[in-house]
């Protein structure tokens, strides 16, 4: 497999650090997330912020999107799909989880995501870790559908005493669905984010396919595939307004083996 393939196209390049900050929280990933995803736009009042050792609302390092409005929440950014999440099934398939790993820190598997928001997980015996696509983006289904409903109140007053969020969690994604995505359905959630490739055709998201128990090794190797096509096609339509050239991205794949 010739990983260097990938070097071709602008959508599939690794984000570029300026120190050592995450590399979802770039001045290159918060520009994409200001340029592409229309609610975070310069006309609906969001800023760019450089880099800073200490974020706004995190005592992280890095970038993020600002928006004057009293009380709101901070944008930065988050990986979907973390290595970790193929933590233990890295040896059934090197040369894939090779790709995986080229294509971790790539604009198709950054979101972003609320300051504070960041799930986390930690890595299971086998199968990886939950910190994946599927738990996050499932996060914020059934809270804008109201399944379930976290207490924001902690959240907005450390914003209003311009404190630190630190691990909020799920809080900070409630806080941050009641503010910026209240009038949105989930199906505009989905759309402006670019993730029809992450949810089937009633708008469910996919399983990450990776939950802890021992599986067959071509299941893996589907898993691994599904994963990195993810990916790609995400990083296409990040770049496309939305839209996804099937014959283009199947030229990709086969270059790649895959």
């Amino acid at each position: 497999m010739d990983i260097s393939v990938l070097e071709k196209y602008d959508f599939l390049n690794v984000l570029r650090q300026e120190r050592k900050e995450e590399f979802e929280v770039t001045a290159e990933a918060i520009t994409y997330y200001s340029k592409y995803y229309t609610i975070y736009s310069k006309k609906n009042g969001w800023e760019e912020h450089p880099y800073a050792v200490h974020r706004n609302q995190m005592s992280t390092s890095g970038c993020w999107l600002h928006n004057n409005t009293n009380n709101t929440i901070d944008i930065a950014g988050d990986i979907l799909t973390s290595v970790k999440a193929f933590s233990g099934v890295e040896n059934d398939y090197p040369e894939l989880f090779q790709l995986f790993e080229r294509l971790y820190h790539t604009i198709g598997n950054c979101i972003p995501w609320p300051e504070g928001g960041n799930l986390g997980g930690s890595p299971w015996k086998n199968g990886g870790s939950p910190d994946n696509y599927f738990r996050k983006i499932s996060a914020c289904k059934e809270i804008m559908l109201h399944k379930v409903e976290y207490d924001t109140t902690c959240v907005s007053c450390k914003i209003s005493r311009q404190k630190t969020l630190g691990g909020s969690g799920y809080s900070s994604i409630q806080y941050w669905i009641d503010e910026i995505w209240k009038n949105k359905t989930w199906e505009d959630f989905v759309k402006i984010n670019y993730l029809m490739d992450m949810v089937d055709d009633n708008l469910e998201p996919i399983p990450f396919g990776l939950n802890g128990e021992k599986i067959d090794k071509d299941t893996i190797k589907y898993i691994y595939l599904r994963n990195i096509k993810m990916i790609i096609c995400r990083g296409y339509r990040i770049t496309h307004n939305g839209d996804l050239d099937e014959t283009y991205i199947k030229r990709i794949y086969e270059k790649l083996g895959i």
